[in-house]
């Protein structure tokens, strides 16, 4: 007990002014109360975790005892002698206050809060617009899938705002949590349903699976994923009330996501499979060569010559969407697309193998690149690529 409750001292000085931490007088009593229950509570703790929590405890009432007497020395004092000893005093109490709170800092630093408020309003304006579009357009579930991905992307980032200056708070660092981890998922199943409409229009025999498995499998996979990561993220939640490790959480959480990954290489794979047999072998006469890929995949001027000796082998029932100049880039844009999300994704998994300690998570910058500005990219890619736009208005493909 004697060294959990050793007095604490900082291990540097910093070279910028700090504002002094002050409280209110009428706290003393309750204060030195507080401490006589953490050091009988600590005669009989025997978990390590509760231990380390009761000695931070003990830490910040004997910094506040510390600031009461200080301020209470320089309100009353008539002579200076022990000033810069009580000034010493409340510095490094201060400095103690400051290095608990970034230890019970959730986030490892202050959230941003223009670039947080830059993604919500940005979510905010796509989330107006995909609702929008979808009412005017018809396309019922692509627009529930951005509907719920965009409104969750909004509320991850409302609640970062408002975790400003309050990191401890358990609530918001959830609610974040769990609203940002999903939100991808939602966009993911718009993606797949899109890919199988694609394929209808094209024709059935451009793919290796029936259309409608995409939306079937993998929006199965990422419900799977998801229930995975949302059990690990209780398990995280639970720890943290009770003040336990999260690694056992944390680590079925990775597993989830790491399914996501998996699932959607899949996808990719079976992407790839659709272009294949889309380009190269509906007619055998255009010959499979990363020049001719490229082409047909970026619609320019060779590419649109193959594509008028491809067009007589499509699905006839859907000639005149094929005309549509915006449908001609569908297919780069769902890879587009999916990359973006992918590497979200990919990221999300190197930075919780790291731990809620690691690089990655306690520097902004990573998330707000690698994840914020790519699935916003992904929504917003989808306000021109509507599919009301590139199939028309009341168009309803079924698969």
């Amino acid at each position: 007990l004697n060294e959990l409750f050793s007095t604490w001292a900082p291990s540097s000085i910093p070279t910028t002014t700090i504002p002094l931490t002050t409280i209110n007088p009428s706290h003393y009593s309750s204060i030195v109360s507080h401490v006589a229950l953490i050091t009988s509570a600590a005669a009989t703790e025997t978990n390590s975790v509760s231990l380390y929590f009761l000695a931070q405890d003990m830490r910040s009432a004997m910094a506040a005892l510390t600031i009461i007497s200080g301020q209470k020395y320089l309100a009353t004092a008539t002579e200076t002698q022990q000033l810069p000893m009580v000034t010493s005093q409340l510095v490094n109490a201060t400095l103690n206050l400051l290095d608990i709170d970034n230890e019970n800092n959730l986030y490892g630093m202050n959230p941003n809060r223009i670039a947080n408020i830059l993604f919500t309003v940005l979510f905010g304006i796509i989330f107006l617009a995909h609702t929008g579009i979808g009412i005017f357009t018809k396309q019922t579930y692509f627009t529930a899938c951005f509907f719920c991905g965009t409104s969750l992307e909004f509320a991850g980032y409302l609640s970062r705002i408002l975790a400003h200056n309050h990191e401890t708070d358990e609530n918001l660092f959830l609610c974040q949590i769990v609203t940002l981890t999903m939100a991808p998922a939602f966009i993911m199943a718009g993606i797949y349903f899109l890919l199988a409409q694609v394929i209808v229009i094209y024709g059935r025999n451009c793919s290796i699976l029936p259309p409608l498995w995409f939306s079937y499998v993998f929006v199965f996979c990422d419900a799977m994923s998801l229930l995975v990561q949302a059990i690990g993220g209780g398990m995280a939640s639970v720890a943290l009330h009770r003040r336990a490790a999260l690694g056992p959480g944390t680590h079925v959480m990775l597993g989830g996501i790491c399914f996501q990954v998996l699932s959607m290489s899949l996808f990719l794979i079976l992407l790839f499979d659709f272009y294949i047999r889309s380009y190269f072998k509906v007619n055998r006469t255009v010959r499979f060569g990363c020049k001719n890929f490229f082409s047909l995949l970026l619609h320019n001027k060779d590419g649109q010559i193959l594509r008028s000796q491809l067009e007589p082998h499509y699905n006839p029932k859907y000639s005149t969407i094929r005309t549509r100049h915006l449908f001609n880039h569908i297919p780069l844009v769902l890879l587009v697309a999916t990359i973006f999300v992918y590497i979200r994704c990919a990221y999300r998994v190197a930075e919780l193998s790291e731990g809620w300690n690691g690089y990655l998570i306690r520097r902004e910058a990573f998330p707000m690149t690698l994840d914020a500005l790519l699935i916003c990219l992904t929504s917003a890619l989808f306000l021109v690529f509507h599919p009301g736009f590139m199939f028309g208005k009341d168009i309803e493909i079924s698969v």
